[in-house]
């Protein structure tokens, strides 16, 4: 990268060099039909699957939520269902149920990995709900039910630290598996 060693990577809070400790691959775009998430789940999770196998940790940028249910799936087929918790950071709740006659979208993902079993109730946290139109009473009372929920309200009042020490709490007491989602919009 830098001739004799002219810059150092080390990340200082944590005091490692990733490109010492971490092998690091573009693995190229996964193919995706930009106007149907069903036409698309089948391939995402066939190369989410295909990554995981290898025992690297797929990291994937980009495409809409929709793309979490796959990706999901793709975790489970190699990590088997219900062996990993998922934390979804974003300010929407994304577990409604069919909309307007489509079974995966955008906001359903974590409703279909409850449901189907790929996660195990209580290992799925929610984290930074925010919006008005992100949630309704229903959404809210699914999470009560089935994961931990922190409303983006809960960072700001009780402080970034505390609720990320209780969600690691609820990471240490899971099966040791994270897939972690981040919507842009958190």
């Amino acid at each position: 990268l830098y001739p004799h060693g002219a810059f150092d990577h080390t990340i200082p809070e944590i005091m490692l060099d990733p490109f010492k400790e971490l092998t690091i691959v573009d693995y190229g775009n996964i193919g995706v039909d930009p106007m149907s998430s069903e036409r698309s789940i089948v391939h995402l999770a066939d190369m989410v699957e295909e990554i995981a196998k290898t025992g690297a940790i797929p990291i994937l940028v980009g495409g809409d939520h929709a793309v979490l249910y796959p990706h999901i799936v793709g975790m489970a087929r190699v990590h088997g269902k219900g062996n990993f918790t998922v934390i979804h950071v974003d300010a929407h709740a994304d577990n409604s149920g069919s909309t307007f006659g489509h079974y995966v979208h955008i906001g359903s993902m974590n409703r279909l990995a409850i449901e189907e079993g790929w996660v195990k109730k209580g290992n799925i946290i929610q984290a930074g709900m925010r919006s008005p139109a992100a949630y309704n009473r229903e959404y809210v009372l699914w999470w009560a039910e089935n994961g931990h929920m922190f409303m983006g309200a809960e960072f700001r009042n009780r402080g970034f630290r505390e609720v990320t020490r209780e969600i690691a709490e609820i990471i240490k007491n899971g099966p040791g598996k994270v897939y972690i989602s981040i919507d842009i919009d958190c």
